[in-house]
């Protein structure tokens, strides 16, 4: 549900990225209250069919700006451009056009609105770029000023030795451990509000940024998209 209610505060945004998750669990529940609200469409006698009614379709209006725009942001995250959400309706109405003139095409218009929505499908469900893309905000200079003191606060009261490290878009967060080595723990990705990063848990055992290990690991209830946040789930997933 966090996942949903973030989207519909990004209600028109456009820009930036969004990993799987954010996709799919808006996805989710947006199904579920459409589900229920049919329901109360036909129980109320304001629906015939499963095509919904008054409640449903303002519902749908409503919440069809955010729809897009995190489906604009995940294929973001995939390194490509919103344009991609074309290819299920441009095909479909330009058949429809010609079929007018010439009839043999509007077998073609189900065939193209199909195979356009399994290749955006497939966009949907692959995993995010890796690390920074074309789609990411840079990190300015006052946002950073504003890390490092939320990171010398969570120190002294944490006891800890967090360490930021910069690359584009990118906020490493490091910790010193207890014979002076500076390890990774966890990335996070600026997206343009300092209340609302990505986050990617380092595996040790991969050696990589993790993305998807949120859907596994149960501190990621300690992370609400906050720097404070990232750190909290990296001293549960990776003590000192």
């Amino acid at each position: 549900m966090g996942w949903y209610l973030k989207v519909l505060k990004k209600y028109a945004v456009f820009s930036g990225r969004a990993r799987r998750v954010e996709f799919w669990d808006f996805f989710l529940f947006n199904f579920l209250i459409t589900c229920v609200l049919i329901i109360i469409d036909r129980m109320l006698g304001l629906a015939e069919d499963l095509r919904g009614g008054l409640f449903s379709g303002l519902y749908t209006l409503a919440v069809f700006t955010p729809y897009l725009a995190v489906t604009v942001r995940r294929l973001h995250d995939t390194g490509r451009s919103g344009a991609w959400l074309l290819i299920v309706f441009i095909p479909s109405v330009f058949i429809s056009v010609l079929s007018k003139f010439i009839p043999v095409l509007s077998g073609f218009i189900s065939v193209l609105s199909l195979l356009g929505f399994i290749v955006l499908l497939i966009f949907l469900v692959s995993r995010g770029q890796s690390g920074a893309n074309q789609y990411n905000f840079p990190i300015p200079d006052r946002v950073k000023a504003q890390v490092a003191t939320i990171i010398e606060q969570f120190n002294q009261e944490f006891n800890q030795q967090y360490v930021p490290r910069y690359d584009g878009s990118n906020l490493y967060l490091d910790r010193i451990n207890f014979i002076g080595k500076q390890v990774p723990i966890c990335r996070l990705i600026y997206t343009g509000d300092l209340n609302s990063w990505e986050f990617s848990i380092y595996r040790c055992s991969k050696n990589r940024y993790d993305p998807d290990a949120e859907l596994m690991i149960p501190s990621i209830k300690h992370f609400d998209g906050t720097v404070k946040g990232a750190m909290k789930v990296g001293l549960k997933e990776h003590p000192p």
